[in-house]
């Protein structure tokens, strides 16, 4: 694990019947990623790349439109919102619930290949991939 983060919610049920308390924890997740060039000329170069991306159960490449070398981006992802936290809640009671989410890093180095049709000419140059996820998460209830 990278880092972590805490996050807390509580419910109370004033009726008579169970309540189910949901939470998507991933949904508080703030992820980043960024392809950085080892050369200053790249950096702010706008490309289609492959980005490390972490799907719900393991780290994958995904091809994506308009990166910019050198530039962090920031984001929640959409793949795994759907895992959900569900608490009953019985009657006449208020349930605290605290999650942490853990981040995890993956770094891969590589090369891009820029290449001129006109002038007939490459350019390669190095690079490092780096991506942070929320990977899982803990959670625990308590009952006043």
């Amino acid at each position: 694990d990278f880092s972590q983060s805490v996050h807390a919610t509580s419910m109370t049920n004033n009726s008579s019947i169970t309540q189910k308390l949901e939470l998507n924890p991933f949904l508080d997740s703030k992820c980043s990623d960024m392809v950085m060039p080892a050369e200053n000329w790249a950096s702010g170069v706008t490309v289609d790349i492959p980005m490390l991306t972490y799907d719900g159960s393991e780290w994958t490449w995904e091809e994506y439109k308009d990166i910019e070398l050198g530039k962090r981006r920031d984001f929640t992802p959409s793949r795994y919102w759907d895992n959900k936290i569900v608490v009953e809640v019985p009657p006449y009671k208020k349930a605290k619930v605290s999650y942490k989410l853990n981040y995890t890093r993956a770094t891969q180095d590589g090369v891009i290949i820029f290449s001129n049709s006109v002038a007939e000419q490459t350019y390669d140059v190095p690079a490092t991939w780096t991506s942070v996820y929320a990977t899982s998460y803990e959670y625990s209830v308590e009952y006043e």
